[in-house]
């Protein structure tokens, strides 16, 4: 038997298995990822131990089956089944933070960022291009009515497990003003 028979987990977590084998004084397993000794990159790993490590890339589908089979007789094993959500994107810098009237484009630093996650502004997504799991880069436009006030930008990851960065960041809108240098 193995346990938990089923789990959710988010990407990039990990969680423990356990397994026991029965009738059998060796209790030693063998542990596999989707049909892979240990697993790999693409669908996860486990170590000797029963822990699994979920990628943050999730694979398609987005569920992979772990498999504990008995050392000492490997007809002997049993399955569980482990559902995969995109993990919680992390929201740590944001340049530039003063935006003008018009058309802007930022930078989004943190972690956990995933194909498809969104950078929002003041709850709007905007166009965003992914850079990779700690980057991403968005434009759209400020109007004229959000001068001086802070807009808050968030990060939004897709479905499966759809999920806002915890925390926030503001950014100012400001009409465009005159420079002048004078020597």
């Amino acid at each position: 038997t193995i346990s938990p028979p089923s789990v959710t987990i988010r990407g990039g977590d990990s969680t423990q298995f356990s397994a026991s084998v029965t009738a059998n004084t060796n209790q030693a397993v063998a542990w596999w990822v989707n049909g892979v000794a240990s697993g790999n990159a693409t669908v996860g790993t486990i170590d000797g131990n029963g822990k699994y490590h979920a990628p943050l890339d999730l694979p398609a589908p987005a569920s992979v089956t772990i498999k504990a089979t008995s050392a000492a007789d490997k007809s002997l094993s049993a399955t569980s089944t482990v559902t995969l959500q995109n993990a919680i994107p992390q929201l740590q810098t944001l340049s530039p933070t003063f935006l003008p009237v018009g058309n802007f484009t930022i930078k989004v630093g943190g972690a956990n960022f995933v194909k498809g996650s969104k950078v929002l502004f003041a709850g709007t997504p905007l166009n965003t291009t992914y850079v990779g799991s700690s980057q991403l880069t968005a434009s759209g436009t400020a109007s004229s009515a959000q001068v001086g006030t802070m807009v808050k930008i968030m990060v939004e990851n897709p479905d499966p497990g759809k999920s806002d960065s915890a925390a926030s960041m503001n950014v100012q809108v400001g009409a465009a003003g005159q420079v002048s240098v004078q020597v």
